[in-house]
């Protein structure tokens, strides 16, 4: 069993899944693989950490199986740990497969004993059999070209020294040590879909390629250094296509759309933040149609008219301020404002979008500070009617016109004196604000923006 061993220790070192003196945690289910490559660890002086899973799912099956492990721990005084969990009720609850469902849990259960003991290395006993079976398995799924790359060899902290090694290497070795496993008799139960593989795909597959193992495994190799080309030129694109406005991310259409690959990049983009493939497709069919929404969780894309907007769902906790008449500082989301007293306009005033100039006297306080809403209207400063009265006009209509995003108008705010809005903040002030000969005190309000912010 030599020449398997230096197989395995070559792999290894090549690849290199660990380091001298690092501390290891083996997932161990008791099953010919994983027993197996806790015999080589052992032979090659590592002692590892053991964690095991009792998923529910085989009565006392797997009951007999944790007990066996627990021997085995206990014979070779290996740290152990446990984690009993209800699959099929895990299952249920985050809508998932048995087969994902059973993942999510180990590895959310290795890692939280690598993170909590201070292993530096996971290991599973994966071989390249497992990887063939996977391959196929993203094949027929469609998962796309990062799951044709198959089981990786080291992904984080997670390494698999048995990938070198074929499934008949597996037994041949174990049988030639004698070595002791627990069998799980639902392996054969091809109403699974990776034993249907297993049993029936691959035996057929393997009368055309008896080294489809192999071949497997190096197309999956290929495969993630094509993956690796790719997410460089992706990151490469969205270097230049993306802009980051505060907690917004605005991705510039046109420029995306030029390349060729664009779908491919967007969905790299996106899928971290829940997006689907279906919602990617209709985003791209509709990238003309402003104010379209997809939605993933608490994340949204808005289409706009020259970039799509990657922003979080509309934050609600700001619902509005009042100004007593002594203010003279007042912070908001992304912006605070300075409030001064005039009895005269300087000799060099000048209104803005930002500073805005009202009679004092004619104000109602406490002045209210509040996001606007559908309905809210003023008198815009300027705009006259023919007959020259001020003209009224819709505060969503302003927005429109000054052509806000959505996530720009959804934190558009207006001050308010008893029902009427005398200022659209950082846009308009009202027309019937206005300062004139007569006008006693004046409220001079500055706007200043936070660094980040849409007033930025």
């Amino acid at each position: 069993m030599e020449e398997l061993k230096n197989k395995v220790r070559q792999f290894t070192a090549r690849q290199q899944l660990w380091l001298p003196g690092q501390q290891l945690l083996l997932a161990l289910s008791g099953g010919m693989d994983s027993m197996l490559l806790l015999h080589y660890l052992l032979e090659e002086g590592i002692r590892p950490g053991l964690a095991h899973v009792n998923f529910q799912l085989r009565g006392s099956d797997a009951d007999n199986d944790q007990s066996f492990v627990a021997s085995v721990a206990a014979s070779l005084q290996l740290p152990l740990y446990v984690h009993t969990e209800n699959t099929a009720a895990f299952a249920a609850k985050e809508h998932m497969s048995l087969e994902e469902a059973a993942r999510e849990i180990r590895y959310r259960f290795l890692y939280h004993i690598a993170y909590a003991h201070g292993y530096q290395r996971i290991l599973t006993a994966h071989h390249a059999r497992d990887h063939a079976e996977t391959i196929l398995l993203h094949h027929v799924r469609g998962s796309g070209a990062r799951g044709l790359s198959g089981i990786p060899v080291h992904n984080q902290m997670v390494v698999r020294p048995f990938l070198c090694l074929r499934k008949a290497e597996v037994i041949h070795w174990s049988e030639a040590v004698g070595l002791t496993y627990c069998e799980d008799r639902t392996n054969s139960d091809t109403r699974f879909a990776r034993n249907l593989i297993r049993h029936e795909v691959l035996p057929i597959l393997e009368k055309l390629n008896p080294g489809l193992e192999e071949t497997l495994l190096e197309n999956g190799r290929i495969q993630r250094e094509l993956q690796l080309l790719a997410d460089q030129e992706a990151d490469r694109v969205l270097k230049k296509v993306c802009i980051r406005k505060g907690d917004d991310l605005y991705i510039g259409k046109k420029a995306l759309l030029l390349h060729p690959a664009a779908r491919t990049i967007l969905f790299r983009l996106l899928r971290p933040y829940g997006f689907t493939a279906a919602q990617l497709d209709d985003i791209l069919q509709n990238h003309t149609h402003s104010g379209r929404l997809q939605e993933a969780g608490r994340f949204r894309l808005i289409t706009d008219r020259t970039h799509w907007i990657l922003t979080t769902e509309r934050n609600n906790q700001f619902s509005w301020h009042l100004i007593r008449e002594d203010d003279r500082h007042v912070h908001l989301p992304g912006m605070r404002l300075e409030l001064r007293y005039l009895t005269e306009l300087p000799s060099s005033w000048n209104m803005s979008a930002e500073r805005v100039y009202l009679r004092a006297d004619d104000l109602s306080y406490p002045l209210l500070i509040r996001p606007w809403k559908q309905g809210d209207y003023l008198y815009p400063f300027g705009l006259y009617k023919p007959s020259g009265k001020p003209a009224r006009k819709k505060v969503s209509d302003l927005l429109t016109d000054k052509k806000l995003s959505l996530p720009e108008k959804e934190r558009v705010l207006v001050l308010c004196s008893a029902d009427r809005i005398l200022w659209v903040l950082g846009i308009r002030q009202d027309e019937r604000t206005r300062i004139t000969s007569g006008t006693g005190r004046i409220l001079k309000i500055k706007m200043l923006p936070a660094r980040g912010s849409m007033y930025y």
